[in-house]
């Protein structure tokens, strides 16, 4: 009986993970470094699909996703390398870092983009590769969809953490105007990563079908992770009543109201975003087990 699509791609998630783990673990020199500079060169890319906001001097870009995998695919101190190689790199010259305003892909690089209103992400890409890497390869936080998650959350807050101090430093903001250029516009967006992120990491490792021996478990959820997205996403809606947390009305010389808007938009895209998720992991879930028991006889 040939498995349809959905299927064999469940099937193929687990073996894909599993595949990889055994070739991480085991890679020589050579393809260490060949996995660093690939996950740099992955960052570099991710920079060029920038979005600029009228409202804040950082744009939306898609690495904070490609930094959250880079430290639960490959480890602490490999994730970290990846990181420390794209913001290396890109001081020395490379032209891989998020392109002005009105500039053309590839065409930003240099060490005053590390010293710059955006330098402080940089900074915190290294540090939150690390830290999941670190946080992933403990049992309370490996072992669960949700444990996956709320690692993946804490790199965002670190990565966030990061660009609000040196953003402050560097244009002398207030704690309000420094919500609001370097922290809040970015939430829904990373939120909708660490929640796709996190379906990836424990899809590879999905009850799928591939070990027909495994016991048969009736959800890829479990209360906790239900618990975590349902809070997270109520979070991510809480936070829009709180824009940008109080006075000033006016920031970077846009109303408080043109920043809600442009943030009920972006919460109702990564609501979206995170349904569709949790849609296919339950959908690839189910296949896997329907006909993993199928090949068993326990249907």
């Amino acid at each position: 009986m040939e498995l349809p699509w959905d299927a064999r791609l469940a099937r193929k998630l687990g073996e894909t993970g599993s595949a990889f783990q055994q070739f991480r673990d085991h890679a020589n020199l050579f393809w260490t470094i060949a996995l660093v500079l690939g996950f740099a060169g992955l960052t570099g890319v991710a920079a060029q699909a920038a979005i600029q906001l009228p409202f804040t001097p950082v744009p939306i870009t898609a690495q904070v996703g490609v930094v959250l995998l880079a430290g639960g695919f490959l480890g602490r101190w490999r994730g970290a390398l990846s990181q420390v190689a794209y913001v290396a790199l890109g001081a020395l010259g490379a032209p891989w870092f998020a392109p002005a305003a009105h500039a053309a892909p590839f065409t930003s690089g240099g060490i005053a983009v590390v010293e710059s209103v955006n330098g402080g992400y940089l900074i915190g890409f290294i540090v939150a590769a690390f830290v999941i890497g670190q946080l992933l390869g403990t049992r309370p936080f490996r072992s669960t969809y949700a444990g996956k998650l709320a690692v993946l959350l804490i790199g965002v807050g670190i990565i966030y953490l990061a660009g609000a101090l040196q953003l402050a430093y560097v244009l002398h903001t207030d704690f309000a105007t420094t919500m609001a250029f370097a922290v809040v516009p970015f939430v829904p967006g990373d939120v909708m990563k660490a929640v796709l992120g996190a379906g990836l990491l424990a899809g590879l490792a999905l009850p799928s079908g591939s070990d027909p021996s495994s016991p048969p478990v009736a959800s890829p959820w479990r209360r906790s992770d239900v618990v975590l997205l349902a809070v997270v996403m109520a979070g991510v809606w809480l936070l829009a009543a709180a824009i940008p947390f109080g006075e000033p009305s006016q920031i970077g010389g846009f109303t408080r109201t043109a920043i809600e808007q442009y943030y009920v938009v972006a919460a109702i895209i990564a609501t979206i975003g995170v349904g569709l998720a949790v849609a296919a992991r339950q959908r690839l879930f189910a296949v896997g087990q329907y006909w993993s028991g199928a090949r068993t006889g326990t249907n």
